[in-house]
Formats: C-alpha cells, sequence, structure tokens
C-alpha cells in the first residue's frame, strides 16, 4: 500500500516504523530536515522536505496515487 505520513514528529515517527514493518511503501513529509534524516537513516522511507499544506509537496509525494494519507 502506497501511505503518506504529514508529520515527522513523534506520532508520525510511530506510524512510520508500524507501517513500514507491514512492508508498505511511505513516504513522510516535513518542514524540518534533521528529523526526515534521522528516520530515513532507520527505515526505509522515502522522505520530502517541503510544507504539507502546499499541494505542489503533495504531488511530489504521490497523493493522486496515495492509499492511505495520514496527518
Amino acid at each position: 500500500m502506497d501511505i503518506i505520513i504529514l508529520g515527522a514528529g513523534e506520532l508520525g515517527k510511530e506510524l512510520a516504523w508500524t507501517l513500514c514493518d507491514k512492508n508498505n511503501k511511505v513516504v513522510v513529509v516535513d518542514t524540518v530536515a534533521e528529523q526526515l534524516d534521522r528516520l530515513r537513516e532507520r527505515l526505509d522511507v522515502m522522505t520530502l522536505h517541503g510544507n504539507c499544506a502546499d499541494f505542489g509537496v503533495l504531488k511530489q509525494a504521490g497523493v493522486k496515487s496515495a492509499s492511505l494519507l495520514l496527518a
């Protein structure tokens, strides 16, 4: 399943861990590059640095084909 998580805070990290364990394709979007770097070091996720309120960023994350968007 293609899943986009908006925010790499505590909840976003937990969701990413759980969903990666289930062999999903996960994209995490956040404005804090350091949080995204830490996630990418530990998990097999795609990260996107940007404002998740910007539709252009959501398009880059694959919102049109995503099965689930978590905010």
